[in-house]
């Protein structure tokens, strides 16, 4: 039988010192919570998307086209601008090249634009969920609490070993 020493990165369960750091994993934190804000303002374009839609319809023609181009392009540019801070810090967060988060924000926008938009951020907090995951992160039924998990970081940042998850 070999020999794995403790420090290897080989063995089955996180060790102090390996993957992420406090500053990295503060970054993906800021980031996910942003993301959560940043959807909630897609929901609401996405509603006024319908009255603009209802007024397209009651145009009609060439206008009611332009109207519903207009809207889109909109509801793009927007989307994207307050996605991108949030998707730049996960970018930097999960070692994606500089131009990662500008097509993550411009797809969130351009998929905001033509259906509900839950797709990307759920794909994108998905994979920061899983950074939280490896490095042992709480979490709680409906995800990770914003609380929990900055004090959890800032444990780590001190250098104390993490907790056991369900102790914050």
């Amino acid at each position: 039988m070999s020999y794995i020493p403790p420090s290897s990165p080989f063995t089955n369960y996180p060790r102090q010192g390996m993957g992420p750091d406090a500053r990295t994993l503060r970054l993906l934190a800021d980031g996910y919570f942003g993301l959560s804000t940043a959807f909630v303002l897609n929901i609401v374009m996405n509603f006024a998307g319908r009255a603009v839609g209802t007024a397209a319809g009651q145009t009609g023609g060439v206008g009611g086209i332009a109207i519903l181009l207009g809207y889109v392009l909109i509801m793009l540019i927007a989307i994207a601008a307050v996605t991108y801070p949030q998707n730049k810090k996960i970018g930097e967060g999960l070692g994606w090249s500089p131009s990662g988060p500008i097509i993550a924000s411009l797809l969130m926008g351009l998929n905001s634009a033509l259906c509900c938009g839950a797709i990307g951020y759920v794909v994108v907090q998905g994979m920061v969920a899983k950074k939280f995951k490896e490095v042992g992160a709480p979490r709680g039924f409906f995800g990770y609490k914003k609380a929990e998990l900055y004090a959890f970081i800032d444990q780590l940042g001190m250098g104390q070993p993490a907790p056991p998850s369900g102790t914050i």
